[in-house]
């Protein structure tokens, strides 16, 4: 049998609820259903805590630059309702920024985040598996290895990183063993599958230059860091889950050109080798 592991519907969000203190794990669809009933998010460590508020804020930038506080597109926009992906490009005289500081203020007075958003969680459910043909966060090992320099292909031996690495409560490599561990060494590479996914997500974020492998590309190019792992981070904390979310959710950008940001986030492409290609164009039209 299959293993399954949904993040949108299976608990592995840990929070702190808001009248009692006590630490709930919840799905994607229950946070944001009940977001305004949630003190602060609770993981492991703080720096996991904003990976996976920055997670919740993808989700939501990206609903809420398409639809409104009533579950509605904004007039400028063309939709398909079958992705609830935007269609074609948005006219810059057509658009509407006004709107969407609309949205945020509707929502805000609302206390609450509107329907849309666990519509369309349960849309994209599939690219949410953990273990699925598209695993969430992650590449299948096929296409790695298209993706990647011969002498890195998964036969190779190359490439790999332990749990226990991922781990940051562990973070033990291969090389350089974790002494003041909170495991002893016959445990270090055990975990939840819950725990797995926040850790995953925040390796993602996280992880330094020598944890990963480039891909095949005719221009060269350095190896970055994760986003977070350059970053100064800093946010705003409100009384709930839901002020703390909204208080750092900018919809509209007041420095530069008022012009429309198409959210498109990895969990809309088709597959991984799609993405990889755009961020490949976009990349040569840098150069």
């Amino acid at each position: 049998m299959v293993q399954q592991f949904n993040l949108v519907t299976d608990p592995w969000i840990k929070v702190l609820e808001l009248e009692t203190g006590e630490e709930q794990t919840v799905s994607l669809t229950t946070l944001f259903e009940h977001a305004q009933q949630y003190r602060q998010l609770a993981g492991e460590m703080k720096t996991q805590d904003l990976v996976i508020m920055r997670l919740l804020l993808a989700v939501l930038h990206t609903v809420y630059s398409r639809f409104d506080a009533n579950n509605e597109p904004y007039s400028w926009l063309e939709l398909d309702s079958d992705s609830m992906q935007v269609k074609a490009a948005v006219d810059d005289f057509a658009y509407q920024p006004d709107d969407l500081l609309d949205t945020w203020d509707d929502l805000y007075q609302s206390g609450k985040f509107s329907d849309v958003v666990v519509q369309y969680l349960k849309l994209y459910q599939s690219k949410f598996d953990f273990f699925g043909g598209t695993p969430f966060y992650q590449v299948t090992a096929d296409e790695y290895d298209q993706l990647v320099p011969a002498k890195k292909k998964i036969a190779t031996g190359t490439g790999t990183v332990s749990v226990k690495q991922i781990n940051r409560q562990v973070s033990e490599s291969g090389n350089t063993p974790a002494i003041f561990s909170p495991k002893v060494a016959e445990f270090k590479d055990q975990i939840t599958i819950p725990e797995l996914v926040r850790w995953l997500i925040s390796y993602q974020n996280f992880t330094g230059v020598t944890d990963k492998t480039k891909i095949e590309m005719e221009e060269k190019f350095s190896n970055p860091a994760g986003w977070l792992y350059r970053l100064n981070p800093v946010f705003a904390k409100g009384q709930t889950l839901f002020d703390t979310l909204m208080l750092n959710l900018v919809l509209v950008q007041t420095d530069g050109d008022q012009i429309y940001q198409n959210q498109k986030p990895v969990w809309e492409y088709d597959t991984v080798i799609k993405y990889v290609e755009e961020r490949k164009l976009h990349k040569r039209l840098l150069i």
